[in-house]
């Protein structure tokens, strides 16, 4: 589910800002998460999940949160994390991670 405030296109477009500041670096440019370093995807989330999972890495509620994660969100308000999560909502969630290997079949 995506961002449906009255002002998402202003929240779509400040979350892109915030974004493309801390988060592409690790996340990559379009959210789409580097498999290797465990780094999830986070393109084309439903928008309450983002918001929740940002929200308890925060506020020191998720246990096995990444320590740097910690650093970077530790700052945000709540506004910059609606933003951010209705930017990500927005977008559209890469393929699967999960994709067979070439010459492996798919179930």
């Amino acid at each position: 589910g995506k961002y449906e405030g009255a002002d998402a296109a202003v929240k779509v477009q400040q979350g892109k800002e915030l974004y493309e500041k801390q988060c592409l670096e690790c996340h990559g440019k379009n959210g789409e998460g580097v498999k290797d370093k465990f780094y999830p995807v986070i393109a084309g989330q439903h928008y309450k999940y983002l918001l929740r999972q940002m929200t308890e890495i925060r506020d020191g509620h998720r246990r096995n949160a990444n320590p740097d994660m910690v650093k970077v969100i530790k700052p945000y308000t709540n506004d910059q994390l609606v933003a951010i999560s209705a930017y990500q909502a927005s977008l559209t969630m890469p393929g699967s991670m999960c994709k067979p290997k070439a010459g492996g079949k798919k179930k």
